[in-house]
């Protein structure tokens, strides 16, 4: 009895050590202590703005926060208070496929062009040209986290974009802007993971801002 006793806590240590040893692995990505990610393009700097606001069905996404990727499953609203008279958005995963070891960074998940500046005053649903369509965050399972940066462009007019329907994989959103002539005007991001395989209902958001 003693004997199963002490493996059990064995074990209970073993597992203890382990998500320890990953939430710091975590941490030192985020905060900029592991090369291999930080620097790496800029989707990986900070400089967000309260004014841009992603609105899933639950609700309006706060930098950093960490939330459940099944409540992504559509694509969200974006309200800004934009004096422009046409945007893109661009949202992009850094972390493919893992943080630690980022090959496919960055991952394309959504390109919409010539977004009436008038439908983010509002917060419309976005409307323009979809330059890639929309698809959810899919974080690989026990990968760690990722980031999914949504990142506004004005436009200099209405653009004759390309559809983007190849390989999502690999993409350059800098070289993307530069070919259009994008400026780059804020960007924000949330954080999704999956430890385990989930069932059932969504769980709602968790606030990481202080990663």
């Amino acid at each position: 009895m003693h004997f199963l006793l002490w493996i059990l806590i064995f074990i209970i240590i073993i597992v203890i050590a382990k998500f320890s040893l990953m939430n710091y692995n975590i941490n030192q990505v985020f905060n900029g202590e592991n090369k291999v990610v930080k620097g790496a393009d800029e989707s990986d700097s900070s400089d967000s703005s309260d004014e841009l606001n992603i609105i899933f069905e639950y609700g309006e996404v706060k930098k950093g926060v960490n939330i459940d990727h099944r409540v992504a499953k559509n694509p969200p609203k974006i309200k800004y208070p934009a004096t422009g008279k046409y945007y893109t958005i661009v949202m992009v995963d850094p972390d493919s496929p893992s943080h630690l070891n980022p090959i496919y960074r960055e991952w394309r998940h959504w390109v919409v062009g010539n977004i009436p500046g008038d439908v983010l005053k509002m917060g419309l649903p976005v409307s323009g040209l979809e330059i890639t369509s929309y698809q959810p965050p899919t974080p690989p399972l026990h990968e760690g986290k990722h980031r999914y940066y949504f990142k506004l462009y004005l436009q200099p007019d209405l653009i004759n974009f390309e559809l983007l329907n190849g390989p999502r994989q690999c993409w350059k959103s800098k070289e993307f802007a530069a070919k259009y002539n994008l400026e780059k005007i804020t960007q924000k991001y949330f954080v999704s993971e999956r430890l385990i395989e989930f069932r059932g209902r969504a769980r709602v958001p968790v606030d990481t801002s202080s990663i």
